[in-house]
């Protein structure tokens, strides 16, 4: 609240009550890669970890990024589910 100046030298005086907290970006990764025959169905164990300062939940969303064909996914809004595949890709 209170900023003295004298020369090089700066300071603050404030309580912790007056600072804001920065909120990290959730960190995720989806698992190890796979080779799957295209019958069988993609076995999903993705993480997920957050800091919690904006919510105590995160939601969760499976998507597919790029590839030929379509992914079905069992439970798209789970860490773990499976994946099945309409087409051959990677």
């Amino acid at each position: 609240k209170n900023i003295v100046f004298n020369a090089s030298l700066i300071n603050i005086n404030t309580s912790p009550d007056d600072l804001s907290v920065i909120n990290d970006k959730p960190v995720v990764d989806a698992g190890s890669d796979q080779t799957i025959d295209i019958s069988d169905k993609a076995s999903l164990k993705g993480t997920a970890k957050d800091d919690g300062l904006l919510n105590d939940k995160l939601d969760i969303q499976w998507s597919k990024v790029s590839g030929p064909g379509d992914v079905t996914f069992d439970n798209s809004n789970e860490l773990n589910t499976n994946a099945s595949f309409s087409q051959p890709g990677v």
